[in-house]
């Protein structure tokens, strides 16, 4: 099948690290949506971004997009129609 990249962002609450902050991402459903196992905010950052690849589905599914930092995780629902 085909596949769309489109881009994700991250924004944290305040400013990452000197060394940079490093956040764990996942999809409920890769063969729908597959997201890259991690994305750093560079050294005093706000936010990063990240490429989304969603792939084409027989019917529309919806995927929940997690991202944890320091013991913390939020959440995101991203609709895939084909």
């Amino acid at each position: 099948g085909s596949s769309t990249m489109v881009t994700g962002t991250i924004a944290l609450n305040g400013r990452a690290g000197p060394s940079g902050t490093v956040v764990s991402l996942s999809s409920s459903n890769t063969g729908a949506a597959s997201v890259p196992a991690t994305v750093t905010v560079s050294a005093n950052g706000l936010s990063a971004t990240f490429t989304v690849t969603t792939f084409t589905v027989a019917t529309t599914q919806t995927i929940t997009l997690s991202a944890t930092v320091g013991g913390k995780s939020v959440t995101t629902t991203l609709t895939v129609n084909h």
